[in-house]
This record gives C-alpha cells, structure tokens and sequence, in this order.
C-alpha cells in the first residue's frame, strides 16, 4: 500500500503561481482562509509585472512561503 506523500517547495516558479490562483478561485478553498476573496487577482497583478522565471521573493516577503506538491 502506497502511503500518502507531500513536499514542501520553497522555491515557487511562475507555473506554480497560476496554479495558486486556480486554487484561490475556487470557493470551496477560500471559504476557509482568512486572505482577501481577491488574492487571487493580486497574484495575477504580480506576475504580469514581473517577467521572471522564480518568483520565490516575491511570496517570501512576509515570511516563509512553500508550495505543497503531491508528488
């Protein structure tokens, strides 16, 4: 039996920030976060600003930000 496994990414690429805005689309989600219902537009603004390929300083600016990946 496969057990469930999760990493932790500090590093967070532009793919994983338009990943992040689906996911802070769907209502089911941010029904149980205390962020913004637009912090997904904000990230939208941030990475049609910013043409680079990490954008790991940008999500650590008020701490620590890691993606969850499944794989």
């Amino acid at each position: 039996m496969n057990r469930p496994f999760v990493s932790l990414c500090p590093e967070i690429t532009r793919a994983d920030a338009l990943i992040l805005i689906d996911w802070l689309e769907d209502e089911c989600v941010t029904r149980h976060l205390s962020d913004s219902r637009h912090v997904s537009r904000f990230v939208e603004q941030v990475i049609g600003r910013v043409q680079l390929p990490i954008l790991t300083h940008l999500f650590n600016q008020g701490g620590r930000f890691f993606m969850a990946h499944d794989r």
